[in-house]
């Protein structure tokens, strides 16, 4: 691998040097972010709110399509966790910015924990500021911020704290800490469990370990960590429903009188298909593509995505992380639903923290024509978000 010297110049320096990036990150989010009154999928932060005042249910008179009624009152079908989570927020300013600022501060945020993450694997730190302008410019993650919803927003907070997990341990060696983040971002994107065998191999790979004993303790560890969120979120389902195993979606569907989404073989040929070929419709007026709400296949959005299929596997950290998206995405295939009402494929939003460390680390290897070819993909990435946000913006 080549120097950090061999670096371009929006990715090495100090930190101040890297300060116009950042603060031009910030300010394309936001630029994007409507007020909060113009988004009425708003559930978390309202029962955020209601949550600091002693209330669980919706209030009443408010509209919402996705929710089910216990005992006389309405729940939303989302896991609380993601309620939890904007709780602080609400108590500070969930009044007056409201959800969707809430939603950009935090896509903010996880683009320094990428860049984080990146700075923990040698092998990509000369890549971290770069990794964070692909996440937020190259990802559907500025529709994200433009529109704020929901379901967006569940994305974006599991993000953070499996972001943090992914530090956590490649930067600290701090497992239990990793432990509790991976657990709250699994609670608020039940997917994000399949990829907890991804941290046990970490334990297992890394060389700062020394003998079995002192890695199965920090696998313990991990374990004894993810307890806190796990006890708060069966207790408050303990304390509001009578059952602590009391599932939101579960019960959203079944008072629906529709199809409950299922797993099984016969989902994987549609998905994988839908995965790896969807793209916008064509045309034949200007803007000539349609980024419709049945959803776009990562790899189109993302290009530089192709770095998956051949990843650094001989760097113990991508090792470790490998089988954390392989385990997703196959739990993922086997799913009846793909997303809907999306732009791009929300439901590889949830990989991110996986596919980024893991693409970009097939372009540092030290081959001649790597780098230039990240950076155009990173470029055409970036191209096709931006031009994908002003299509369904402007010609929805």
């Amino acid at each position: 691998m080549g120097s950090a010297s061999d670096a371009p110049t929006l990715v090495r320096g100090a930190p101040w040097a890297r300060l116009p990036v950042y603060v031009a990150l910030a300010a394309a989010l936001f630029a994007v972010t409507p007020d909060h009154r113009t988004n009425p999928f708003n559930g978390p932060i309202v029962i955020a709110g209601r949550l600091l005042q002693g209330e669980a249910s919706l209030p009443d008179g408010i509209a919402w399509m996705e929710t089910f009624t216990f005992e006389g009152r309405r729940y939303l079908a989302y896991p609380p966790m993601a309620s939890f989570l904007a709780a602080p927020f609400a108590a500070v300013a969930g009044e007056t910015l409201g959800q969707t600022v809430f939603n950009s501060l935090l896509i903010f945020v996880n683009a320094l924990l990428v860049a984080a993450v990146f700075r923990a694997v040698p092998r990509l730190a000369p890549f971290a500021t770069l990794a964070s302008v692909a996440y937020v410019l190259g990802t559907p993650q500025l529709y994200s911020a433009r529109y704020g919803t929901v379901w967006l927003l569940m994305h974006t907070e599991a993000n953070l704290f499996l972001l943090l997990a992914i530090w956590c341990v490649l930067a600290r060696r701090a497992y239990a800490w990793a432990g509790l983040c991976f657990c709250i971002s699994a609670l608020t994107r039940h997917a994000v469990f399949a990829a907890a065998p991804a941290f046990a191999l970490l334990a297992l790979f890394d060389p700062a370990l020394s003998g079995l004993a002192a890695r199965v303790k920090r696998i313990v560890a991990f374990g004894i960590g993810a307890l806190p969120p796990l006890a708060l979120v069966l207790g408050y389902q303990w304390w509001l429903f009578g059952d602590p195993l009391m599932n939101t979606y579960s019960a959203t569907w079944s008072q629906w009188a529709q199809p409950v989404p299922t797993f099984g073989a016969e989902h994987v040929t549609r998905n994988l298909r839908f995965y790896l070929t969807a793209l916008p419709g064509t045309h034949s007026e200007y803007p000539y593509l349609r980024f419709d709400a049945g959803g776009q296949s990562a790899w189109f959005m993302s290009p530089f995505l192709i770095g998956v299929l051949a990843p650094a596997l001989l760097t113990w950290q991508i090792a470790g992380l490998f089988p954390g998206a392989v385990l997703m995405f196959v739990f993922y295939l086997f799913y009846s639903w793909q997303g809907y009402a999306q732009f791009g494929s929300r439901y590889m939003q949830d990989l991110y923290p996986f596919l980024l460390p893991l693409a970009f680390s097939a372009f540092a290897r030290p081959v001649p024509g790597l780098r230039p070819a990240l950076y155009m993909l990173v470029g055409a990435a970036i191209a096709i978000n931006l031009f994908g946000l002003y299509c369904v913006t402007q010609y929805p």
